[in-house]
């Protein structure tokens, strides 16, 4: 591990370490994958992300772990599988698209995959997606979303089960910083208006309810925000869907 400003940032991971490396893999047959996960204070689901990429069927994966500066137990996750995460860097940043970008940087991959730290991909989930990849920019698969107040039920257009080419942002731009939870539908949603995109039924990760995403009024909000700036909806349309939401929201305190 080296350290660059103890103070503030600290990184890892076996690109860091000297004389450690991976099998070679054919790239034409088996195009390298970055699973990419933001987290910050997720010690207490983070090894179970872990584990579910380390046990990908898919050949040539590597986890790239961007960390908000955490003050559990996290950073003690990272030096545990050090050797099991390709790069890892804890410093603060301005929110979850400001880390996203800063992990599109350091991944390596063709493809990526983001994964939440509470989230898990099924064994053979990467190599599901990559299989479907070849003639798109984005592959959606299927989720099985675990949630206690509704049980299980598989949903579609959730970042664990979606791969997205790397070149896509460099045609469809960034992660809109500005947005704190829902830039990824504003591009995935640009994604599919220029017909670049691919759904399949293969159930390929598991989702549970929390993080920032769990917040109602703020999901309602961004969400009409980014099927707007998109194109996918009208103005009107946005408010049409935005207003009766927020309206029940509130009589529900």
């Amino acid at each position: 591990m080296t350290h660059s400003d103890v103070s503030t940032t600290r990184t890892g991971g076996w690109r860091n370490s000297p004389g450690v490396g991976r099998p070679a893999v054919d790239e034409r047959a088996h195009p390298l994958v970055t699973v990419l996960t933001v987290v910050r204070n997720g010690a207490a689901t983070l090894e179970a992300c872990l584990r579910s990429v380390m046990a990908q069927t898919w050949p040539n994966v590597e986890h790239v772990i961007v960390d908000g500066g955490s003050t559990d137990g996290t950073l003690a996750l990272l030096e545990r599988f050090d050797r099991d995460i390709a790069c890892w860097i804890s410093e603060p940043d301005a929110g979850i698209y400001d880390a996203l970008n800063k992990g599109l940087r350091l991944a390596r991959g063709t493809s990526y995959v983001v994964l939440g730290c509470d989230d898990r991909l099924l064994p053979g989930g990467v190599e599901a997606l990559a299989r479907h990849a070849d003639d798109v920019d984005v592959v959606f698969g299927r989720v099985r979303f675990e949630s206690p107040r509704h049980g299980e039920m598989l949903i579609r257009n959730h970042s664990a089960g979606t791969l997205i080419k790397l070149d896509a942002h460099r045609r469809l731009g960034w992660y809109d910083a500005s947005y704190r939870i829902a830039a990824d539908t504003k591009f995935l949603m640009a994604a599919r208006r220029a017909g670049v995109t691919r759904e399949i039924d293969d159930v390929v990760g598991v989702f549970t309810v929390g993080g920032a995403s769990g917040d109602y009024r703020t999901n309602v909000r961004e969400h009409a925000r980014a099927m707007r700036e998109s194109g996918a909806w009208s103005a009107w349309r946005s408010l049409l869907w935005r207003a009766p939401r927020l309206a029940l929201a509130a009589l529900r305190g």
